[in-house]
């Protein structure tokens, strides 16, 4: 029984190796996250890992070549360690309780190191009951901060026991790791006389944890916060801070802290508790990511268009850990970021195998009926979904096809692509999706079908074409006359045929679910007639996506560009509609809003 429940495990074994080694090859799973080390030194260079997965489905564990940790026959030793991570997860760091997941449980290691020695003989050295355990200075080990009590670093070793391995299949992690990409000093520090706390400042915001360092008496207790942005909000769900506590062991020097399993977003840390003044730099941050291999890059002679290139870069660095995900607030992979993220994150950084790992957490969260889940792995079901999101099931194993030329993904997605638009069918009413989320944080609302109706339309059309590409040429007919019908059914409820406007009859115009500072009104200008408001996304979906009659098109494209300048040719639009199809349909005209 563990004196800290949610502290981190210490594994140990002593092994003797009686010959020479040619090679030396270690697997190990160690679950929630791990770390092996061999004679002291850490295998492999990554941070956090192996990466989270829906354990009852798929399992990652790691391989490495560690031929040259067994130089010469001995005495080697083995040792693991062991955090809770999400297999073992303490509490949800949101709302979302994935501690009560169905294959949460103790942390718990798979390893087997194989030795190939000249003779041809091998010998294996696996997890079993030679290893012994302890706790130690990782008193807590969770998603968003992590306690460490130097006091705490002599081992007592006891028996392991024998544990059940989670009901999901083993796969190599194929996604890159973790790892640390960048060392970032703080810009300035200063002393916060009402909080008692010095407080350093990066000058942006990073992804990852800090390397500090202080000294004091044994027992001082150290808080380390980290701080994003902004804290404060209007009405958006806002990150928190997370604090972590250093308790010093007294060595005489400074003695330093830094995790190892755990990452938060932060623009600032504040550090309390503290018996002298620190130096700035007695704190660094360390940005964790895994984007760090590039395939493109930026440049022009445009500064201010080279200023957006490198924030996109640096958001898609900061955001992404094994998959995109929030490190403010939620830790987790929610599906729209696949389209609203992939083109940007294709052309500046290699994530061919994220993006195919990630295809596969979903085929692993989808449901009995064909619904796709809103969060994966996990997976989560909640009315934070959308075909926008649990949708994007189909539409990423297509792009990844467009993209790579590799249609293996997209084969192997295939049944599961056309049992989720065969779920929209079910779920439709008159022909449309009135269901979950409508357009996410725009500056003006849009009604839900004429958000999410046209996500059936193209999903449709993907898996059609789909289809056609594998030769399946019944179901490409099949799912052609499902858009077909899609596409019938939209324009016939909330096309207006002498205006051009896409829209709800008597639908008032509201903010959407995040609301500026100043009354609508005052962003926009009611220029309508007849019986329904105009909105930019109701008419940037269907033109993008090519759902307009052709003989209605010039009036809807009229239609959008007099909207646009209503609201001072500013975009009130959010993710959906922002990031639809380009492939599908080009909108474009020359004509000003006087139709000129």
């Amino acid at each position: 029984m563990r004196e800290n429940a949610h502290g981190a495990v210490y594994l140990h074994r002593e092994v003797e190796i009686a010959k020479l080694v040619t090679q030396a090859t270690v697997y190990f799973c160690g679950l929630g996250f791990s770390e092996l080390a061999i004679d002291g030194r850490k295998v492999g260079d990554y941070v956090i890992g192996p990466g989270f997965t829906t354990y009852d489905k798929r399992v990652q564990y790691l391989a490495f070549d560690v031929t040259d940790r067994f130089a010469a026959p001995g005495r080697k030793v083995l040792d693991v360690i062991l955090a809770d991570g999400w297999y073992a997860l303490e509490r949800d760091p949101w709302v979302h309780r994935f501690e009560q997941r169905p294959y949460v449980d103790k942390p718990k290691l798979l390893l087997d190191l194989h030795l190939r020695h000249p003779d041809g003989s091998e010998t294996m050295i696996s997890s079993d009951e030679h290893w012994t355990w302890s706790e130690g200075e990782i008193t807590r080990s969770w998603i968003a901060q992590e306690d460490v009590d130097l006091r705490r670093s002599q081992r007592v070793w006891r028996p392991v026991a024998l544990a059940k391995a989670p009901a999901g299949k083993l796969v190599s992690q194929r996604e890159p790791f973790n790892r640390i990409v960048e060392e970032i000093k703080p810009v300035g520090m200063a002393f916060d006389a009402a909080k008692k706390a010095w407080v350093w400042d990066f000058g942006r915001e990073i992804n990852g944890w800090v390397r500090f360092r202080a000294a004091g008496p044994a027992g001082t207790e150290i808080r380390i916060t980290s701080v994003p942005v902004s804290t404060e909000g209007d009405g958006v769900p806002r990150p928190t801070t997370r604090t972590s506590r250093f308790v010093l062991g007294g060595s005489g020097g400074k003695e330093v802290y830094e995790p190892r399993f755990f990452h938060a977003g932060m623009r600032r840390v504040e550090v309390s508790g503290l018996v002298g003044a620190p130096e700035t730099n007695d704190l660094v941050g360390c940005q964790i990511s895994s984007m760090y291999t590039t395939s493109g890059s930026f440049r022009c002679s445009d500064e201010g268009q080279n200023w957006l290139n490198d924030s996109a870069r640096r958001t898609v660095v900061s955001y992404t850990t094994f998959l995109p995900n929030d490190p403010e607030r939620e830790w987790k992979a929610w599906t729209q970021d696949i389209e609203n993220m992939f083109r940007s994150a294709v052309y500046l950084f290699d994530v061919r195998t994220m993006y195919e790992r990630w295809q596969h957490d979903l085929l692993d969260g989808q449901s009995a009926d064909g619904n796709f889940p809103n969060i994966a792995p996990g997976p989560f079901f909640d009315a934070y979904n959308s075909p926008w999101w649990g949708g994007c099931a189909v539409w990423l194993p297509w792009h990844w096809y467009l993209y790579y030329g590799d249609a293996s993904l997209l084969r192997e997605s295939y049944p599961a692509m056309k049992r989720y638009v065969d779920y929209l069918g079910t779920v439709a009413r008159d022909g449309v999706q009135d269901w979950g989320l409508a357009d996410w944080l725009p500056v003006e609302e849009t009604p839900r079908p004429l958000i999410n109706t046209p996500a059936h339309f193209l999903y449709a059309q993907i898996v059609s074409r789909a289809a056609a590409m594998l030769g399946e040429h019944d179901e490409a007919r099949r799912y052609a006359t499902v858009a077909e019908q899609v596409r019938t059914a939209f324009n016939r409820k909330f096309l207006d045929p002498a205006t051009g406007i896409y829209g709800v009859p008597g639908w008032k115009p509201k903010f959407g679910n995040w609301k500026p500072p100043v009354p609508l009104e005052r962003l926009h200008e009611a220029w309508w007639t007849g019986d329904r408001p105009c909105t930019q996304a109701g008419q940037a979906l269907p033109l993008a996506l090519g759902m307009v009659p052709p003989e209605h098109r010039a009036a809807v494209e009229q239609a959008f560009i007099r909207e646009l300048a209503a609201h001072r040719n500013h975009l009130q639009t959010s993710l959906n509609d922002l990031e639809c199809d380009e492939g599908e349909s080009k909108f474009s005209s020359s004509r000003k809003p006087d139709g000129r």
